[in-house]
């Protein structure tokens, strides 16, 4: 990822965050339709969740757009990508559908094969399970104590937590790490802030945990 677009989606975060602080309405839906119309070719399932494209003004005519709650789903995504240094895109070439073939960006995003020869990648790895596990209990504790999932809901959102769990266990290359989490990270892009929130920074650490 270019220094150009790093300090571009900082300043659109900054944006957002501002907006959020404020309860600028107006502000909300500017920022909203300037990240649709810059980020969509490029973060998957940008509009997903958002009530904007939601369609229900359609089908109701008190339906009121949510910009507010919008923008902290579109700063989790953000934040998500510039966490992740564009270590997934969207590349219409690679499916021939366009907007839906989801890749990883060698160039700009997971470096390295995994095989670094630091003699503090074993200790690394071990803090970060060890982390990420504390994290998911966390979450699945949360999880189980919130009154508004249903039990289908969080069987759901648990199996999801599973599979993270299950590779970081395995502790693969970084490559293989996205082959098995990329369904859990489309999933989650189509969920609610909340759910977001909870399991986007486990998501990042788990396939693009910092090395020392």
């Amino acid at each position: 990822m270019t220094e150009v677009m790093v300090k571009g989606l900082q300043r659109t975060i900054d944006e957002c965050n501002e907006c959020l602080s404020l309860g600028n309405l107006i502000g909300a839906e500017e920022t909203q339709r300037f990240i649709v119309d810059t980020y969509s070719n490029i973060i998957p399932n940008l509009t997903s969740s958002l009530s904007n494209y939601s369609g229900m003004g359609l089908y109701n005519d008190n339906f009121v757009v949510d910009w507010l709650g919008d923008m902290k789903v579109l700063k989790k995504k953000l934040e998500f990508f510039l966490d992740t240094e564009g270590g997934f895109s969207v590349n219409p070439k690679v499916t021939g559908k366009s907007g839906n073939g989801i890749i990883i960006n060698n160039t700009t995003g997971i470096h390295g094969s995994g095989n670094s020869t630091n003699s503090n990648i074993n200790n690394n790895t071990v803090n970060n399970t060890i982390d990420i596990k504390a994290e998911l209990s966390k979450v699945r504790e949360k999880i189980e104590a919130d009154e508004m999932l249903d039990d289908d809901s969080k069987e759901e959102i648990n199996a999801k937590l599973n599979e993270i769990e299950s590779v970081i266990v395995e502790d693969p290359t970084n490559n293989e790490k996205w082959k098995k989490l990329k369904n859990v990270v489309n999933w989650v892009t189509t969920k609610g802030y909340k759910i977001g929130e909870m399991i986007l920074p486990i998501l990042t650490k788990a396939m693009f945990p910092k090395q020392q």
